[in-house]
C-alpha cells in the first residue's frame, strides 16, 4: 500500500507548473491530491513501476482536467502552455427547428473587449447555423442540446468518432467564420 503523505511533495512540484494558469495554485494542489489518491488506489506494486512516475500522469491529469472545467481555450497546446490561448465563455443559443420547437444550444465563443459590444450575434449565429448541413445541423444538435459525446454521436450515426470530430470542427469553424469571431471550442 502506497503512503500517500510521503509524496505529498510530488503534487507540489507538477502544480508549480500550473501557476500561471486560471486555476489558483491552491486549489491546483487540491485537484492534483484527488490525482494522487486516484494513482494510489490503482498503482500495481506487483510490475515493478516507480509510485511517482504512475502518479504524475493522475495527478496532471486532475490538475489539467480542472483547468478544462473552469475555462475553455481555444489555440494550440503550445499557445495554452505559454498562456497566448484566447479564452471562451459559454454561449447560450436559443434555435428553432423545422417542428417550431426551440431549441436551446450551448457554444462557446471567445471573449475579447469588444464581446460585450457584439452581444446580438444570436441572430448572426441562427444564420449562420441554417446554411449548415442537414448532417452538420444534426451532430451540432446531438452536441450540445443533447450533450451527448462524440462517442455516442458516432454510434447513434453510424460514422466513426474522428468522422463526428471533423464534422463538428467544420461545421463550428463554418459558423464561426460567418459570425466574424476567431474560433468556436468544442
Amino acid at each position: 500500500m502506497i503512503n500517500v503523505e510521503e509524496h505529498l511533495g510530488l503534487v507540489h512540484s507538477i502544480c508549480k507548473k500550473y501557476k500561471n494558469s486560471m486555476l489558483e495554485y491552491d486549489d491546483a494542489v487540491g485537484y492534483g491530491m484527488i490525482g494522487l489518491v486516484k494513482a494510489s488506489k490503482s498503482f500495481d506494486e506487483t510490475l515493478g513501476y516507480n509510485f511517482s512516475t504512475y502518479a504524475t500522469f493522475y495527478i496532471r491529469g486532475e490538475v489539467c482536467q480542472a483547468i478544462r472545467d473552469k475555462v475553455g481555450l481555444i489555440g494550440s497546446r503550445k499557445e495554452k502552455s505559454e498562456g497566448r490561448a484566447k479564452i471562451a465563455v459559454p454561449f447560450s443559443l436559443l434555435m428553432t427547428e423545422g417542428d417550431g420547437e426551440d431549441k436551446d444550444m450551448m457554444f462557446e465563443i471567445p471573449i475579447d473587449d469588444t464581446f460585450v459590444d457584439n452581444i446580438a450575434v444570436t441572430s448572426d449565429i441562427r444564420i449562420a447555423i441554417s446554411k449548415l448541413s442537414k448532417s452538420e445541423k444534426e451532430i451540432i444538435f446531438k452536441r450540445f442540446w443533447e450533450e451527448k459525446s462524440q462517442v455516442m454521436i458516432s454510434k447513434e450515426l453510424g460514422i466513426s468518432q474522428a468522422g463526428i470530430s471533423r464534422r463538428l470542427r467544420k461545421a463550428l469553424n463554418s459558423i464561426s467564420s460567418d459570425i466574424g469571431i476567431g474560433g468556436i471550442v468544442n
